[in-house]
C-alpha cells in the first residue's frame, strides 16, 4: 500500500514539474517576445514604453492548410494587439524579425491623395488591410515607414496584395463618392481600374464602390486579420 502511494506521489510530483515547466517556457517566452516587439516599436517610432499596452497576443503555432495542397504546412507566426495613445494596431514576429500596422491609416490617407492626384479626383478612400502592410514590410521594405515619398512603390509591389503562398489575395478596395458612383456606367468603372492597371501595374486592385465620405471606417478587422495565418519564409 505504501509502495502504491509513493508511486502515485511521485507521478504527481513529476506531472506538477512537466507543468510547471511548459507553463513557465510558455511565460518566459511571451515575456522576452513581447518584450522584443515593444523595444521594436520605440526604435521605429520612438513609442514611449510606458504608454504601450498588450490587448492580446498569440504564440507561434503549428498548422497545415488543405485549401490547395494536401500537405501545405506552416508557421504561424507570433502576434499581438498593442494599444498607443488610444489607437489599436497589430504586430507580428516573422523569421525573427517584427514587422507591424501602426501605420495603416495615414498609408490609407497618402494612397488617397496620391490615388485623387493620379488616377481621379473623386476617389474619396481606399481600403487597406493589416495583410497588406505586413506582407509588404516582411517580403520587401523592411521595417521602414511609408510615406508620400515612397507610398507607389508600396501600391505597385504585388508582395502587398499576395499572401506568402502567392494563392490568396488580399484584395484592396477603391472608393468614390457614392452621388459619383451611381452616375458610372459599368464601363466607366472598368476604365477607371485600367487608368489604374496602367499606373500601377503590379497592382491587384478590381473593385470600386460608392461610399458616403463621413462613413469611411477606420477600424482594423481583428476577425479576419487575427485568423489569418501566415507562413514562414525560410
Amino acid at each position: 500500500m505504501k509502495k502504491k502511494k509513493k508511486a502515485i506521489t511521485i507521478i504527481l510530483i513529476v506531472f506538477i514539474l512537466v507543468f510547471g515547466f511548459i507553463f513557465g517556457g510558455y511565460f518566459a517566452i511571451k515575456t522576452v517576445m513581447t518584450k522584443g516587439a515593444i523595444n521594436y516599436l520605440q526604435d521605429k517610432y520612438n513609442m514611449s514604453y510606458n504608454q504601450i499596452t498588450v490587448l492580446d497576443y498569440e504564440m507561434k503555432k503549428f498548422g497545415n492548410d488543405t485549401s490547395f495542397l494536401p500537405l501545405n504546412t506552416y508557421w504561424s507566426p507570433y502576434k499581438w494587439e498593442l494599444e498607443y495613445n488610444d489607437k489599436s494596431f497589430f504586430v507580428n514576429r516573422i523569421d525573427g524579425k517584427y514587422y507591424d500596422d501602426y501605420q495603416l491609416d495615414e498609408i490609407e490617407s497618402v494612397a488617397t491623395e496620391w490615388f485623387k492626384q493620379n488616377i481621379d479626383n473623386n476617389i474619396v478612400g481606399i481600403k487597406l488591410s493589416s495583410a497588406n502592410i505586413i506582407n509588404y514590410q516582411a517580403r520587401i521594405a523592411g521595417n521602414i515607414t511609408i510615406n508620400e515619398n515612397n507610398i507607389k512603390d508600396f501600391l505597385n509591389d504585388k508582395n502587398t496584395y499576395s499572401s506568402i503562398d502567392d494563392y490568396t489575395y488580399y484584395d484592396v478596395v477603391l472608393m468614390v463618392e457614392s452621388t459619383y458612383f451611381d452616375t458610372l456606367s459599368q464601363t466607366d468603372k472598368s476604365n477607371l481600374l485600367n487608368r489604374i492597371k496602367q499606373k500601377l501595374p503590379n497592382s491587384h486592385i478590381q473593385y470600386v464602390i460608392g461610399t458616403d465620405t463621413s462613413k469611411i471606417s477606420k477600424e482594423r478587422s481583428k476577425f479576419i486579420y487575427w485568423l489569418s495565418e501566415y507562413n514562414e519564409m525560410d
